[in-house]
């Protein structure tokens, strides 16, 4: 499944890892938000913003845009 957020992942051209990694995460946990498994803390989406200088609207369109299934906020 490809979301918003892969897509700006990707176009950074970046792996998972080095993504993750960039704004403090690992990439197992970022992988689990890619594949809709965790949403995310809101730690996580406020260290993303202010890594890469993200608006308020553009960090919600890649929550909105997630493709989650059982999802947990860790």
């Amino acid at each position: 499944m490809i979301t918003k957020l892969v897509t700006y992942r990707t176009e950074l051209g970046m792996t998972q890892d080095e993504f993750a990694k960039s704004f403090g995460y690992s990439r197992c946990y970022y992988s689990l938000i890619e594949l809709g498994k965790r949403k995310g803390t809101v730690d996580f989406w406020d260290a993303l913003q202010e890594k890469y200088d993200l608006s308020d609207v553009q960090v919600a369109t890649f929550r909105k845009n997630l493709k989650t299934k059982r999802v947990t906020e860790e």
